[in-house]
């Protein structure tokens, strides 16, 4: 299992249930910045293939109406952003390069990706804990009062330490197949004092910018063949 498909497993939660109303959806949220790892170990090892324990950061930068996400490496990297209207607009990154795709909130629909902004600002959705995730207990982390829940998603064992102040999870714990992946959170940071940053964006218009939409015309472009054949174009990480 890549680290690719490990990052996606992990993080994509269905929206089911319903928790929070439109007044808590609605509720400003402290600008943060995060790093998270991710790690992966498995009781079994496939003939062939190591799988054995692997550790990766994970960055994740919360700002009003912008979430950004990047990778262990700082090459690939991901921007939602919700607008005035509560459309929402997706940038898939590719920092070496100096290159993005855009896609339009019509993009996303008529690719059924889920745009609920509560659970791309929170990593996972808040309407799952007390659905099918069930309280089964509390802790501190780091000074702050930490919820547990555990359940079965999807035929996945899942288990979150969500913490209610920040609405961000500090643990997922999800295991299938003998395969354990879990995202915990190695530090947060109020954004204005963080020490890594997110995407400036005086850097994100010095970008070649090309819409989603146009690939089909590109497709003899190096840089659009490379992503198209390496399923690169979209990864929703919520």
């Amino acid at each position: 299992m890549s680290l690719k498909m490990i990052r996606q497993w992990l993080l994509v939660l269905p929206t089911l249930g319903l928790l929070y109303g439109a007044a808590q959806a609605d509720q400003p949220l402290e600008a943060t910045a995060c790093v998270y790892l991710i790690d992966t170990s498995s009781a079994q090892k496939p003939a062939g293939m190591d799988m054995g324990h692997h550790t990766a950061p994970w960055y994740f930068w919360r700002s009003g109406n912008r979430v950004e996400t990047r990778d262990a490496h700082g090459e690939t990297g991901e921007v939602w952003e919700s607008d005035p209207r509560g459309q929402i607009s997706y940038t898939k990154l590719f920092h070496p390069a100096g290159k993005a795709i855009d896609y339009t909130s019509g993009d996303l629909r008529a690719l059924a990706i889920n745009t609920d902004w509560n659970q791309i600002k929170s990593i996972i959705d808040p309407k799952l804990l007390g659905t099918h995730l069930k309280r089964s207990g509390e802790q501190t982390v780091d000074g702050q009062r930490a919820e547990l829940y555990a359940g079965v998603v999807d035929g996945v064992s899942t288990e979150v330490l969500w913490l209610p102040e920040m609405k961000l999870p500090a643990r997922i714990e999800k295991t299938r197949g003998g395969v354990t992946v879990s995202l915990r959170m190695a530090e947060c940071k109020p954004l204005a004092s963080a020490p890594w940053s997110m995407t400036s964006d005086t850097r994100m218009q010095s970008y070649q910018h090309l819409d989603y939409a146009d690939l089909g015309d590109k497709e003899n472009d190096p840089f659009v063949k490379n992503v198209v054949g390496h399923n690169e174009g979209l990864h929703h990480g919520h």
